[in-house]
């Protein structure tokens, strides 16, 4: 392709786009503070209809740039770093070639080759067929100056544009680039604020709804401190607003349809005088100018749930779980959680869809105090704003796209405030945490768990028989799951014929009692020696097959969900033999837990195994008395609780713990780092060929590696990628620590855990 002129949009990083124009746009201007800042930005070069290059600015004066071919299809990348200031080195080269249109679109290249490049001229290509097994490697010196070119200034593009003959195309002696106008394109303005309020019938993209206002009753701001925030993770910094110490009414906006009812906005209102206008809620730092089209610094939501509260207001976990429990039990929309007068209260409701980031507006009156506060869960679609004057050359509009890709800029949109060092790209961030999201509520059975669910070891082998019943059981309460613990360890010795031996019966009579198992349910070895007991009935059942799952369209565009289908004989293959009596021991030692839930979907667990091909009719069972148990008012103290030990748990740990190169003040942030570096302190007991094994934990997930000592003065570091970040942001936290091994099976010494916050 010739050309003379080339296009220029500016937008979020997007390596995929096939367009001319930029599908997630920011104006000139935001993406030139962005570039001042070292914050990441994408700039799109198209000739007419089509795009020839995409050419992202990663933190770090690092480029990517993307290329395109006559058919507008990516067959390039190229990937830039600083080799000293003003000149940039090609640092590595990738290539793919497509045997058919089809393959393209699936990204199954036939042939890969990648170039790599070192600071000194030292070059390597690797040839890569499909399904060819080994590649083809090559090795060959260069002058480095070969792989130099400028470094460009904001705007001079012209510095990229000589590669584009290697796609073949034909760039003119001199090559013209068209700005964009920056007329129309900013970030989010609050628009239809009031319409939120306003009850009456709404039309809306998914069909007809109607707008109902409830009161949610009055929260109290002794501090002068009003902060908007999710209940669960008020000890992040909380977006504050400054008002008037006092006690002022909150509003629910509700919009009803066909396919249910949500809280669409909740609003404060501080004094009666109507707003005269209204601007975005910020915090020190954040820039509106380096926001895209669009875009805003919101709330982030991660349970659900949304609050108003003063900023001097805590939450305890136990307080958090009732709030929660509320919600979800009783179908409200809203909670308060109360404190004495003239303590701070606390008002929630529930978050619209669910988790995102929203924003938060403020609607200041004529003479500039604060009279509204508004977070509005985006469920109305804003009133239309004027038309952005035309570009000097029109281009295609951007196909429409699914909704879940909005959900993920809704989240990079709650940004970080402009970061002085150089922060990390945020775009694959999110991308992963919306994939471990979507995969987590999928493993959940459609529904997202409690912090306190998700760490119970059996309760996801439980989700695959009856999800509902998992979520059921973590809803109820500890005197109602001690119940159901007894009961199914009771059902499960019953059914193996257990429950009348000698040495059992002591064991349920104790759970029934709330008191700790006797002897010899404190000691497993001597417990299945017992086994061999004439009187242990030899008794087998087929092994318990979980109902098969197939995907089904989900009600939010783009995305799949799960059905639960139940195996038919004919599709059932012969299950394995279990040993009932094994299960059913299993059972009375799970219901011992200390750790009431646990003890609850323990137990359930292994009785559905004693079960086995009968277990549907044991989990009815189980759910009838749940309904029972919780339906009666039971809320019985936990008879296994016991206080916390204040001993440190790595008390006996003689190593010191391992260093995060990356955190700061024990808090370790993914938007700014590539990867984790884990450091081990140098230790005079390591000795050369000791091995040394780093563990980071990550919910239920555990990652490694290990390496032999070689310098045993020197620290050793070992890293971890950033999708390992990523994951711990899902959880909020990671938990890292080592062994010294004097050999594959013999543990020399080990270290106290490093436990970090991860955002």
């Amino acid at each position: 392709m010739f050309f003379d002129s080339l296009d220029v949009s500016y937008g979020e990083m997007w390596g995929s786009w096939k367009g001319a124009a930029h599908p997630d746009p920011m104006s000139r201007a935001a993406a030139a503070r962005r570039h001042a800042t070292g914050r990441d930005y994408a700039v799109l070069l198209a000739a007419g209809d089509w795009p020839l290059a995409l050419i992202e600015f990663w933190p770090g004066r690092m480029w990517r740039v993307y290329q395109f071919d006559d058919a507008a299809e990516c067959t390039q990348m190229i990937d830039f770093k600083r080799h000293r200031p003003g000149t940039l080195r090609v640092v590595q080269n990738v290539r793919w070639w497509f045997a058919s249109e089809e393959r393209h679109s699936s990204r199954q290249w036939d042939v890969q080759e990648t170039t790599t490049v070192s600071a000194d001229g030292q070059v390597e290509v690797r040839s890569e067929s499909a399904g060819a097994g080994d590649a083809e490697v090559r090795r060959i010196s260069a002058p480095v100056e070969d792989f130099l070119c400028l470094e460009p200034e904001f705007g001079d593009w012209q510095v990229f544009v000589r590669f584009l003959t290697e796609q073949g195309h034909e760039p003119a002696a001199s090559v013209v680039l068209n700005e964009p106008a920056d007329e129309g394109r900013g970030p989010l303005r609050a628009t239809g604020i009031e319409r939120l309020f306003t009850p009456g019938p709404r039309d809306t993209p998914d069909g007809p709804a109607a707008i109902e206002v409830i009161d949610a009753g009055s929260l109290r701001v002794p501090s002068g401190r009003l902060a908007v925030s999710d209940p669960g993770w008020i000890t992040e910094p909380l977006r504050t607003i400054a008002v008037p110490p006092g006690e002022f009414p909150v509003t629910v906006s509700l919009m009803r349809t066909t396919g249910g009812t949500h809280v669409a906005a909740a609003r404060v209102t501080l004094l009666d005088a109507p707003p005269c206008a209204w601007e975005m809620a910020l915090e020190p730092g954040e820039d509106p100018g380096l926001l895209g089209e669009g875009q805003f610094y919101g709330v982030g939501v991660d349970a659900g749930t949304a609050a108003f509260l003063d900023a001097a207001r805590t939450v305890s976990e136990e307080e958090f779980d009732g709030l929660i429990e509320h919600l979800d039990g009783d179908g409200s929309f809203t909670t308060e959680l109360d404190a004495p007068e003239p303590e701070p209260n606390l008002i929630a409701f529930r978050a619209g869809h669910g988790d995102g980031s929203y924003p938060v507006w403020i609607g200041r009156t004529d003479d500039g105090r604060v009279g509204r506060v508004v977070i509005d869960f985006q469920l109305l679609p804003a009133e239309p704003r004027p038309a952005p004057k035309a570009p000097p050359r029109p281009a295609p509009k951007a196909p429409r796209r699914p909704r879940f890709l909005a959900r993920i800029e809704a989240e990079r949109t709650y940004a970080a405030p402009a970061a002085v060092e150089d922060p990390a790209p945020t775009g694959r961030k999110h991308i992963h945490l919306e994939k471990l999201r979507e995969t987590e509520r999928l493993e959940w059975g459609g529904r997202f768990p409690t912090a306190t669910l998700r760490a119970v070891p059996q309760a996801l082998s439980l989700v695959r028989y009856d999800a509902d019943l998992v979520h059921e059981i973590d809803a109820a309460g500890p005197g109602v799951q001690r119940g159901i613990a007894e009961f199914a360890a009771r059902r499960a010795a019953t059914e193996a014929g257990l429950a009348d031996l000698a040495w059992v019966a002591p064991a349920l009579a104790a759970l029934a009692q709330g008191r700790p198992l006797p002897f010899p349910f404190d000691r497993a070895d001597a417990l299945w020696a017992l086994l061999a007991d004439f009187d242990v009935p030899d008794r087998t059942v087929g092994e318990a097959v979980p109902p098969r799952h197939e995907p089904t369209r989900s009600p939010v565009e783009g995305r799949e969900t799960e059905a639960a289908i139940v195996f038919t004989p004919e599709e059932r293959s012969e299950p394995a033999r279990i040993s009932q009596p094994h299960m059913a021991l299993s059972a009375i030692l799970r219901a011992g837990d200390p750790h009431a839930l646990t003890g609850a979907v323990g137990a359930v667990s292994a009785g559905v195994a004693t079960f086995g091909e009968d277990y549907p009719a044991f989990l009815q069972e189980v759910r009838d008395l749940c309904r029972m148990l919780r339906d009666s008012g039971l809320h019985l103290a936990d008879p296994y609780a016991v206080p916390a030990s204040a001993e440190d748990p790595d008390e006996s740990a003689t190593l010191a713990a391992p260093v995060v190169v990356e955190a700061v003040d024990g808090l370790l942030d993914t938007d700014v780092i590539e990867g984790i570096t884990v450091r081990v302190p140098a230790d005079p007991g390591m000795a050369v060929d000791h091995v040394v094994q780093v563990r980071l934990v990550v919910g239920n997930a555990i990652y490694g590696d290990w390496r032999p000592v070689t310098a045993p003065g020197e620290p050793m570091d070992f890293t971890f990628d950033i999708e390992h970040g990523h994951a711990a942001a899902h959880y909020g936290e990671a938990k890292i620590s080592y062994q010294q091994f004097l050999d594959e099976d013999t543990v020399i010494a080990a270290s106290k855990t490093l436990r970090l916050r991860v955002r």
